[in-house]
């Protein structure tokens, strides 16, 4: 038995992930994008009966895209998966792709802080299989830290305790609110003539689905977010 194989299509049930998945690439977050349409490539350990790598495409119109609907998508891999099988797993996907008549492939990468061992490697690999960069994003990452105001500038930190003192009260949110949440960020992209890439009904079911992946917090004056 091979160490490792590829596989197109649906994952068998006995199988596990060996790699924590991104709440954008689980199964019910895909459903919450299309309930149809997609296509998967994994790499799989029979021995171990382990997922080792995985990406899912949405097709249509002989366009593949990772994701179709969500900040991004494209690959994910454990750190069991060698630098040449990462290489031919991206050619036998292209194969597969080339016989689902697809004309053309779209992916959207995670920051490289999420995957910093393999961003690189899928990157290059790509490049070298003739993708382009057709948008290139700044991303902001925040590390949680217990001890906040001491780290923060001085400046900032003397704006939080002005904001204490006028009785700013921060708190976090029950889920049910997340009509007054979107309403509010709704508000601030209109002022700015900037749209929301989510609808109300869309982050209603991206918060039943995940409730403990969607936190939702607010900072009030009085009783006014």
């Amino acid at each position: 038995m091979k160490e490792f194989i590829f596989h197109d299509g649906d994952l068998p049930s006995t199988y596990t992930y060996g790699f924590e998945v991104a709440v954008f690439n689980r199964h019910k977050h895909l459903k919450l994008q299309s309930g149809y349409g997609w296509i998967s490539f994994f790499i799989l350990n029979p021995k171990r009966k382990t997922i080792e790598a995985h990406i899912h495409f949405h097709l249509r119109d002989h366009v593949a895209q990772s994701p179709l609907k969500s900040p991004f998508g494209s690959f994910e891999i454990s750190e069991e998966i060698s630098a040449k099988m990462l290489y031919d797993f991206i050619l036998f996907i292209h194969e597969k792709l080339r016989e689902a008549h697809v004309a053309k492939i779209l992916i959207k990468t995670p920051p490289e802080l999420y995957n910093p061992s393999t961003s690189g490697l899928v990157h290059t690999f790509l490049l070298n299989e003739g993708y382009h960069v057709s948008r290139a994003e700044l991303t902001s990452i925040i590390h949680v830290e217990m001890d906040f105001e001491n780290l923060i500038h001085a400046r900032k930190a003397r704006k939080l305790k002005q904001s204490q003192t006028d009785k700013f009260k921060f708190s976090q949110l029950h889920h049910e609110d997340y009509q007054l949440v979107y309403q509010f960020i709704l508000q601030c992209r209109y002022k700015k003539q900037m749209k929301l890439s989510m609808t109300q009904d869309d982050l209603e079911n991206t918060i039943l689905t995940f409730p403990d992946e969607y936190l939702l917090f607010g900072v009030f004056y009085k009783n006014d977010l």
